[in-house]
């Protein structure tokens, strides 16, 4: 889901306001100040878990240089119906540029993944370009997951009146729906049973832009991650380009490791604002860095339910002492973070003692 896609013409304070109240908008949650609290784990069932990654891609052998130009003449076929706003808004089919799409695209010919997932798809745009470039790989498919069941501009029409994350697909790329499975309503990692157990080669992220959102979401899919397997961000340089705190995808790639895969031949002075990487095999290097992510300023409240979810999660993949940051940092921020430090604080230290408790 995408935020903002155009530039305020307010003051820096008052583009923060008008986003958040945008933010809120989308989320569309009644969360109290003191959201988090200890009684939070009453009823958690904590199952440990095995990482789904013990496949491995041969995308550590492929040549991703000039990337946005590899076929090219695939992604064409479609740009016809990207172009243009969505009818009754004034926003674009695509928020994509034309290279962001021909970088998405050329990295899909070029990698020929077997299950692609997308996190984030709004209207549909990005989810019509990676449709469209498996079209003729029998064996391919697309699982999208988006928060939101209804199209994030329509949150506010009612959930029978508005159109669906994703409803562009229909309208694009209407012969592939075959190939694409939708997962709406809710933190993605809720329906990742739903992935196919031999593990995830390409992974989109494109969400909330700022913190915690896409930290959250690359810690949600990294264990079906395949060995090698590729991340792509999109919006890598939105707070270049919108929004001075929309750093979450520019940190987020950079705390992973692995080689670089880069849109050379985008015409700006500063960085392309999409960006992939091929994951390095010792994923365990990047956990401690990315969960200390969560620490940076949360902008947005997450609900119960998404903690819990995420919690649980978060237990079956990762180490207890990498859950306790994130526990730690959900508490710390849901009850005021540093306006509220020291109750945010005992909250924070009083829940993750009770976690420690529940797994003895």
């Amino acid at each position: 889901m995408k935020i903002i896609n155009r530039l305020y013409t307010f003051s820096p304070k008052q583009n923060v306001d008008e986003f958040a109240k945008r933010f809120r908008k989308v989320f569309n949650k009644n969360i109290s100040e003191n959201s988090l609290t200890i009684n939070i784990l009453e009823e958690i069932t904590i199952s440990p878990g095995e990482w789904k990654n013990t496949k491995q891609t041969n995308y550590t052998g492929i040549d991703f240089s000039e990337i946005e130009f590899f076929e090219e003449e695939v992604l064409i076929k479609i740009e016809e119906s990207l172009q243009g706003k969505i009818e009754g808004t004034d926003d674009l089919k695509s928020e994509m540029s034309y290279k962001d799409r021909a970088f998405l695209n050329g990295i899909i010919r070029r990698a020929k993944p077997k299950t692609i997932v997308e996190i984030g798809l709004s209207a549909g745009g990005s989810t019509s370009v990676i449709l469209n470039a498996i079209r003729d790989m029998e064996d391919s498919k697309l699982y999208s997951f988006d928060y939101n069941t209804n199209w994030y501009r329509d949150q506010n029409s009612g959930q029978d009146k508005g159109r669906k994350s994703g409803f562009l697909v229909n309208q694009i790329v209407p012969d592939l729906v075959s190939k694409w499975e939708l997962y709406t309503g809710g933190v993605p990692c809720k329906y990742f049973d739903s992935l196919p157990a031999e593990g995830v080669d390409v992974c989109f992220i494109d969400t909330a832009h700022i913190s915690p959102g896409e930290h959250m979401n690359i810690l949600e899919i990294l264990p079906f991650m395949k060995k090698n397997g590729i991340i792509i961000y999109h919006d890598t340089s939105y707070h270049t380009l919108r929004f001075e705190i929309g750093t979450t995808n520019c940190v987020s790639i950079n705390t992973l490791s692995g080689k670089r895969i880069i849109l050379k031949s985008e015409n700006t002075a500063g960085l392309p604002n999409i960006g992939a990487i091929i994951l390095d095999e010792n994923v365990e290097d990047m956990l401690y860095p990315l969960f200390s992510n969560l620490s940076m300023p949360w902008y947005y409240k997450i609900s119960d339910e998404d903690f819990t979810d995420m919690l649980k999660h978060f237990s079956r993949y990762y180490s207890r002492e990498l859950v306790q940051i994130y526990i730690y940092y959900c508490c710390f921020y849901m009850n005021g973070g540093l306006k509220n430090y020291e109750s945010a604080t005992k909250i924070a230290e009083s829940v993750v003692m009770k976690y420690k408790n529940m797994l003895k």
